[in-house]
């Protein structure tokens, strides 16, 4: 009787093993089964050999791993770092299919399953090793030069006089501070200073060597850099403290 119970546990373990295995092979989810023909009810037109939207192409798994122009959109076992799964879900732009709702919640959970197991491309396809979601794979803002503190501000500049002339010239410098909210324009025989949240202007830089026609911040924000001069005469780039306005060096003749 012990050894017939026994057997009969076996049986249950196996019958269990068996079911387990059966249900995680009809649960897999391949490019050519199940993701291809979703592509080509929603994505070929635009993503497709000939087309290249975006140089991508989704018709082809070669061309899905592949990604587009701008690098890889299909992470191994992270959706929510995939570009081509926050397009689908419309978590970010450029939404897919362009102007039309997102696809159903049954053909999303389908692509993220595809995500999740592997990329594979046939029931006999090998999955590609998974890329950790902990590895965070956005873009942030390069913080390197990032001074410590508040950022640099003009403290104490003059605010006149604003030079005009008799006939307007267009804009042709125009930088942001990385770190402080801080406007550089080029003017006539000047730099203005303007505040980017109020429009206030803060400071001028007086450029006496002629007409300035680019502006650049260093990487900290510290340094303002203006280039400019008479034309077929001269040239002069100017460095200055944007916190006091001091001038740090002077270039060319």
């Amino acid at each position: 009787m012990r050894s017939q119970t026994f057997i009969e546990i076996l049986l249950l373990v196996a019958f269990a093993f068996m079911s387990a295995s059966i249900q995680g092979a009809e649960e897999k989810v391949t490019f050519q089964e199940h993701i291809l023909p979703l592509v080509q009810a929603n994505c070929a037109k635009c993503h497709n050999d000939d087309k290249k939207k975006a140089d991508l192409d989704l018709t082809s798994y070669q061309g899905a791993l592949k990604g587009s122009g701008s690098g890889a959109v299909l992470l191994s076992g992270n959706p929510d770092g995939s570009k081509l799964w926050k397009a689908l879900t419309h978590a970010e732009e450029p939404f897919m299919p362009p102007n039309r709702p997102k696809l159903a919640d049954k053909e999303l959970e389908v692509f993220k399953k595809w995500i999740q197991g592997g990329l594979l491309e046939n029931q006999n396809g090998k999955a590609i090793t998974a890329v950790s979601p902990n590895v965070d794979l956005t873009l942030k803002a390069d913080t390197t030069g990032k001074p410590e503190g508040p950022p640099p501000m003009p403290k104490s500049l003059p605010t006149l006089p604003i030079t005009h002339t008799a006939h307007l010239n267009a804009v042709t410098g125009l930088a942001v501070s990385p770190w402080a909210p801080l406007v550089a324009v080029t003017g006539q025989r000047q730099i203005l200073l303007y505040h980017a949240e109020t429009k206030a202007l803060i400071g001028i830089l007086p450029f006496n060597e002629g007409e300035p026609v680019e502006v650049k911040f260093s990487r900290s924000g510290q340094l303002l850099l203006a280039a400019g001069g008479w034309g077929a005469k001269s040239g002069k780039v100017i460095v200055w403290d944007v916190a006091t306005g001091e001038p740090r060096m002077t270039l060319g003749q």
